[in-house]
């Protein structure tokens, strides 16, 4: 992780996660990061203009005041099943 020093030429590290166990969350040898139910990918939504309002992806006519959101598709897998995702904002 964080081998590509086009945007960080120093090599700072900044985050190093547990590797991943089978079911257990972390980080794969391959790109990305695994949540505890063994699904590969964590969506992370981030407030490029500052103004601290992002759209909410659950209701996209709504909007969080946050600078960054992280949501995993919970136990089922599906992304697009939030009834069961887990999520950094709200109920």
């Amino acid at each position: 992780m964080g081998t590509d020093t086009s945007k960080n030429p120093r090599g700072t590290g900044f985050y190093e996660p547990p590797p991943a166990k089978k079911k257990g969350g972390g980080y794969s040898p391959e790109p990305g990061l695994v949540d505890v139910w063994g699904t590969k990918g964590y969506v992370v939504i981030l407030d490029y203009d500052g103004d601290k309002e992002i759209a909410d992806p659950e209701h996209p006519n709504a909007k969080i005041t946050a600078s960054a959101l992280i949501y995993s598709a919970g136990p089922d897998g599906d992304f697009s099943t939030w009834k069961d995702n887990v999520k950094s904002w709200g109920p």
